[in-house]
């Protein structure tokens, strides 16, 4: 099936792709593509299309947002994931001198030296 639309679009986050991936969706449906048509382009079901659509009309745009989903909180804050990733880029492991957390024991001398 042929469409005016690009379904091969790259995002930074899986959130993005989603919110992306609705507005798509409801853009076809307006445009008179089905929500057969338009499950079948996303992979998705019809029924989510029609769920998009009726949840456009509720509520526009923004009802087609990605929620902050839920979980854990993270253990690093915003400073030390810069700082982390500052140092991952810019220092290769050895010269990190992290210490191990499992020391290699001492080892015996050669017989043969």
């Amino acid at each position: 099936m042929s469409t005016d639309f690009d379904t091969r679009a790259v995002f930074t986050t899986r959130r993005k792709e989603q919110e992306w991936i609705r507005m798509q969706a409801v853009k076809m449906y307006r445009k008179g593509m089905s929500a057969a048509d338009i499950a079948e382009i996303f992979e998705i079901t019809p029924r989510a299309v029609l769920q998009w659509v009726a949840t456009f009309i509720n509520c526009g745009q923004n009802g087609l947002v990605a929620k902050k989903v839920s979980g854990r909180p993270p253990k690093l804050n915003a400073e030390q994931l810069r700082r982390l990733a500052f140092l991952v880029r810019e220092h290769c492991p050895n010269q990190l001198s992290f210490v191990s957390v499992h020391p290699t024991p001492p080892q015996k001398p050669s017989k043969f030296v």
